[in-house]
């Protein structure tokens, strides 16, 4: 059982780190975005996935671009007055990674948006299937290392003298 479980996590994270690698690459080359999806878990909380330019973006909220693309709104620092109103914005940024979230107290609201690079998920699928593999190839060899039970021959069974 564990072979089959390992021998289908090598195909599915091969296969799928395949085609996010191709997503990546196409899309590095598309000047708009490729696919935007609405969903709405909840009425009053809506996620928008995006990709574009090689980037996976999930934010709460969009904005239209001057070139009339839609992008994930990314809210500029605020300025004295909302500190003093409670706004606060959080931002966390490492190569291939950014994460941004802005708080609006006075409608006890908050935006977020989390952008990674399409490479981060292809090639931790990539490192799953090198592990599943791995896995694999011990299991294999342990079925093959077992040893065979002894012939019994019964009393019968023997040749005559």
């Amino acid at each position: 059982m564990k072979r089959i479980i390992y021998e289908w996590g090598v195909i599915f994270a091969v296969g799928i780190a395949v085609a996010v690698s191709t997503l990546w690459f196409v899309s590095l080359f598309s000047p708009s975005i490729l696919f935007h999806v609405h969903v709405r878990p909840l009425p009053e909380v809506g996620i928008h996935l995006l990709v574009r330019q090689g980037d996976l973006w999930l934010c709460t909220d969009t904005d239209i671009d001057p070139s009339g693309e839609i992008r994930a709104l990314i809210v500029g620092p605020p300025i004295a007055s909302d500190f003093r109103r409670g706004d606060r914005l959080r931002r966390l940024s490492f190569p291939g990674l950014a994460f941004q979230y802005y708080w609006l107290a006075p409608w006890r609201n908050s935006t977020w948006s989390l952008k990674v690079s399409l490479l981060i998920p292809a090639a931790l699928l990539f490192l799953s299937a090198i592990l599943f593999y791995r896995r694999l190839k011990r299991v294999r060899q342990s079925s093959t290392n077992v040893p065979s039970a002894p012939a019994r021959v019964h009393v019968l069974d023997r040749p005559p003298a």
